[in-house]
């Protein structure tokens, strides 16, 4: 809490609450960012484990330091697109690798989510990231909370409007 607060502020909104379910036998995500890099992050999604994540369950891989504006840039010149859409960097979807990607790949460390009940991993949307292939027999549950910035002037707009949750990460916290 004190950390989203920390980046986001207090005023924070509730953006999403879902699950990201894995079964047995699932291909790997095309790696890919959830939003445009921006001078702040906007949005800030905390993946909690609802089960132990192995190796094996395809954890969620994440690209680090590729939520920078060089990161983006240098992957944006290379044919990578980092605005959401897709973009295979780690070789595992029978999807052609968009130019450049094979040298990219050893230019940012990737590391595995590998996770214990209940805990959390905290990405910024704009981080590449992706589902690996779930090669177990057990089906993988993340549940997914996000919040999106709502001072300073650098909110995203709401999905819909009138969808808009107001809920607010103050809200969240113990009295």
């Amino acid at each position: 809490g004190r950390a989203l607060e920390e980046i986001l502020g207090s005023d924070a909104e509730l953006f999403e609450v879902g699950a990201a379910v894995t079964i047995p036998g699932a291909a790997p995500q095309v790696t890919h960012s959830d939003t445009r890099h921006s001078p702040l992050p906007n949005l800030l999604t905390a993946f909690v484990a609802l089960q132990k994540v192995e190796q094996d369950m395809g954890p969620t891989r994440f690209l680090l330091k590729t939520n920078t504006a060089a990161a983006h840039t240098k992957l944006a010149r290379n044919g990578v697109a980092t605005n959401g859409m897709m973009a295979t960097l780690l070789g595992e979807t029978s999807a052609k690798p968009p130019p450049g990607a094979s040298e990219l790949s050893p230019a940012f460390e990737c590391v595995a989510s590998l996770l214990d009940v209940g805990d959390v991993a905290v990405y910024d949307a704009s981080l590449l990231h992706s589902g690996g292939g779930n090669r177990s027999d057990r089906t993988r549950i993340l549940l997914h909370v996000t919040f999106r910035r709502m001072s300073d002037g650098q909110a995203l707009p709401a999905k819909n409007v009138e969808a808009s949750s107001n809920l607010r990460l103050s809200h969240f916290r113990r009295q």
